[in-house]
């Protein structure tokens, strides 16, 4: 049945026959050995294997936890905002089997265990994706048409500042109907969907890398007022930015204690 989550969602074959997913109506196979990423709100389902079952594991990765995951310097927070597919490593696969066997065993007894190890999956996954230049954005599974690969463009160059899809829309000579329909049949979601995620993944880069003023902040991210700016912020990581920026400087402040108290047992 095709449905969509709230978090991000990794889907992993561990062993097994390859295993097919729809994305809207676009086929997205995975082979044994390979992941595939699913963004947050993007409609997916598992077509039934005549060549038998594949063990799968799914993880869903919450906004806040993975907050928690920047924070500590574990991942970066630049999931792209279309699906992706990677290949895994055995090292991948074998923390995979691990953390299974500990969660079946008992979830809160294995809770300091699978927390950490889930992390080093994401952590793993991400860069081995990146060095073995194997990711493969949704719109590779799709035609994408010339006018959709110019208005990305147009996106990513004003990456995290305010822009107009309308104005989008005229400057690759679409309506703005034909223009969000389009979009939506080449990458699979919607053009506001990957404006917004651009514009978090900036304030959140901004919150953690700078003591700018939260105002100071919304303006330079093209909203109209600090409340704007919050409201916005919360409504996708569920925190305000306040406090995201004050749980930056909590972790940071734990890390950098515990660095130095593993530096003083070395020595």
């Amino acid at each position: 049945m095709a449905h969509a989550h709230r978090e991000w969602q990794l889907i992993f074959n561990v062993e097994g026959p390859q295993a097919i997913f729809f994305i809207g109506n676009v086929s997205a196979p995975i082979s044994e050995g390979q992941v595939l990423a699913i963004p947050p709100w993007c409609t997916h389902s598992k077509v039934r294997s005549r060549q038998g079952p594949s063990s799968m594991v799914s993880l869903l990765i919450a906004a806040p936890w993975l907050l928690q995951l920047q924070a500590s310097r574990v991942v970066s927070l630049d999931l792209p905002p279309t699906p992706w597919r990677a290949c895994v490593s055995n090292e991948v696969r074998g923390l995979l089997t691990n953390v299974c066997a500990a969660a079946f065993e008992s979830v809160d007894a294995s809770l300091p265990y699978l927390e950490p190890n889930v992390g080093r999956i994401l952590s793993l996954t991400m860069l081995q994706a990146r060095e073995r230049a194997s990711w493969e954005f949704h719109p590779t599974l799709r035609h994408m048409d010339h006018r959709i690969r110019k208005a990305l463009d147009i996106i990513q160059i004003r990456k995290g500042r305010k822009i107009s899809l309308d104005t989008v829309a005229e400057t690759v000579a679409l309506s703005r109907s034909h223009f969000f329909k389009l979009f939506k049949d080449c990458v699979g979601t919607s053009p506001l969907h990957v404006v917004d995620c651009s514009r978090m993944e900036s304030a959140v880069r901004m919150l953690g890398e700078t003591d700018k003023p939260i105002a100071q902040l919304a303006h330079a991210l093209g909203f109209s007022t600090q409340g704007h700016f919050t409201r916005f912020f919360v409504r996708h990581l569920f925190i305000p930015p306040s406090s995201y920026r004050a749980k930056l400087r909590i972790e940071g402040c734990r890390l950098h204690r515990g660095g130095s108290a593993a530096r003083d047992g070395r020595q």
